[in-house]
């Protein structure tokens, strides 16, 4: 099983509610991050992506230097818990169409979850698994075989960013399958 804890970076950037996008894009940019989690008297508000940043402000023309990050950012924050499952947080991201989840415990922020790095840590996942079939195998069979572990994981992975893409109840049960049958043919692997 994939444990939360393994894909929880506790190091969040934040930003004031009432610092200007301008300052954000350069939080941003200065931290090599894609969000920002928005803070309101050290209670996380909302979160501000690259993605708002380009939609709301430079798309609709508006002064990045003088639109508060309060007025660009989403909102309500959607986040969970540290004692949440990993699969009740890639229900959360299907609900509502998100790919970052921050971690709020009694008001907290205590860290985030990204899709990215769940995809990561699956593939890692998948690519092991792999390679341990691959080592097994010998001959003919092996090379038979591992062409076509490679060319499931590949396509596995591709449908998985598909999936991903369209985040949806579609996306969250297919990366649970994939999580099950990753599980599944490790189990059988050590039997």
């Amino acid at each position: 099983m994939l444990s939360l804890a393994s894909h929880v970076q506790r190091d969040v950037v934040t930003i004031a509610s009432d610092l200007t996008a301008r300052e954000a894009a350069d939080a941003m940019k200065a931290r090599a991050v894609g969000s920002l989690i928005v803070m309101r008297e050290e209670v996380p508000v909302g979160i501000v992506t690259d993605r708002d940043l380009l939609e709301r402000v430079i798309a609709e023309g508006e002064d990045a230097a003088s639109i508060a990050v309060a007025d660009v950012m989403s909102h309500p924050l959607r986040a969970a818990r540290s004692a949440d499952t990993l699969e009740q947080i890639v229900e959360l991201m299907a609900m509502y169409g998100i790919r970052r989840v921050p971690l709020v415990d009694d008001g907290v922020l205590v860290g985030i979850i990204a899709l990215d790095d769940i995809l990561v840590k699956v593939a890692q996942e998948l690519h092991d698994l792999s390679e341990g079939t691959r080592r097994e195998l010998d001959g003919a069979q092996r090379a038979a075989r591992a062409r076509a572990v490679v060319r499931d994981v590949g396509e596995r992975i591709r449908e998985l960013g598909d999936q991903i893409e369209h985040v949806g109840t579609e996306a969250k049960r297919g990366l649970l399958d994939e999580i099950d049958d990753l599980r599944e043919r490790i189990r059988s692997r050590d039997h």
